[in-house]
């Protein structure tokens, strides 16, 4: 059962990713694309992170040696690098297998998010059969499809949120401090995409525990509930072992952490600086709470559009939450 699975992954991913590299655009189809892109192979080829094009100077941002950075994370660059390196092999003196292979980045990633979600689906109890046919239709069927043909980073960060779903479910299956590390070590590299990811951690980091957590009370005395909470997790050895996993998943979601802050240290020379708000024309922090409290009382469709439309790509990575569910509660 378990080499039909491998050989069933294994062609699951030449499969999906055949179709997603001849599906793909072949180019760098948005701006965004093309600063990561930037980045990446001055990453390959100077060893620093600059934005050496000069047609992307009125999107860069002066660092601290007042060389010219992008404003994004360091997350999408860092995927496309090993292509980038591989398009460098040979004449290419005009970069333009490097671009052509970064931007099959996300049909590669897309590929082994096909790969994972098989897994996952194993693991909660779907037939083998099921899980491929299920697997093809997140594939195919889905914003999924789109997101591996473009070189929006969108599908990379469901790619590892899946991971860290996965991993952090099988820590607390097979009570594995290892996979708890994995998982952390997964959902770390996420705020190096977006800082707002980091709200995923408290949750995925639970996913780990074998304590059966019971919803708490909307109104009235929640005490019953808290002692009922700190008994299951202290007073006994599922709990304590449940709270080692969660611990060493947050331990390891600390790597991405400081990967995310020694970068805007080299780079702005502080930790949280990520050069976004420093972009010419582009509204303060303030300036664009402002914006987005004003459009969500006027139009509260529009105010929340955007917040829906990067939902829709994050539950690309937990489509087994459902059966999940059911696993615990058994």
């Amino acid at each position: 059962m378990k080499s039909c699975a491998h050989w069933l992954a294994a062609g699951l991913f030449l499969f999906v990713g055949a179709v997603y590299v001849l599906m793909s655009p072949g180019r760098i189809d948005i701006i965004d694309g093309q600063c990561r892109f930037e980045v990446a192979r001055s990453l390959v080829e100077a060893g620093q992170p600059t934005l050496r094009d000069p047609a992307l100077q009125w999107i860069g941002v002066r660092g601290k040696d007042q060389r010219l950075y992008s404003h994004y994370g360091l997350g999408a660059s860092a995927m496309g690098v090993p292509l980038v390196a591989l398009g460098k092999i040979g004449d290419d003196w005009k970069g333009e297998r490097q671009r052509f292979l970064f931007s099959l980045t996300c049909a590669l990633v897309g590929a082994g998010l096909a790969v994972v979600l098989f897994f996952f689906l194993l693991d909660l109890g779907v037939s083998p059969g099921r899980a491929v046919v299920w697997t093809l239709v997140n594939a195919f069927a889905t914003l999924t499809f789109i997101g591996a043909t473009t070189t929006f980073d969108n599908l990379q960060q469901a790619l590892f949120v899946l991971c860290a779903a996965w991993c952090a479910y099988r820590s607390a299956r097979r009570q594995s401090v290892g996979y708890a590390l994995a998982g952390g070590l997964c959902a770390g590299w996420l705020v190096n995409f977006v800082e707002h990811l980091v709200l995923l951690w408290p949750f995925l980091a639970l996913m780990c525990s074998r304590v059966n957590i019971t919803r708490p009370p909307w109104s009235g005395d929640m005490r019953p509930w808290l002692t009922h909470l700190w008994t299951d997790f202290w007073k006994t050895d599922a709990g304590r072992a449940s709270l080692q996993r969660i611990a060493a998943f947050s331990l390891a979601c600390g790597v991405g952490l400081v990967i995310f802050g020694v970068y805007n240290t080299l780079r702005f020379g502080h930790p949280l600086a990520t050069g976004k708000f420093d972009i010419p024309g582009h509204p303060s922090f303030w300036a664009i709470r402002s914006m987005v409290c004003r459009a969500s009382s006027s139009a509260p469709a529009k105010g929340y559009c955007g917040t829906a439309r990067r939902s829709c790509w994050r539950s690309l990575a937990t489509p087994g939450c459902g059966r999940a569910r059911l696993w615990w509660r058994r």
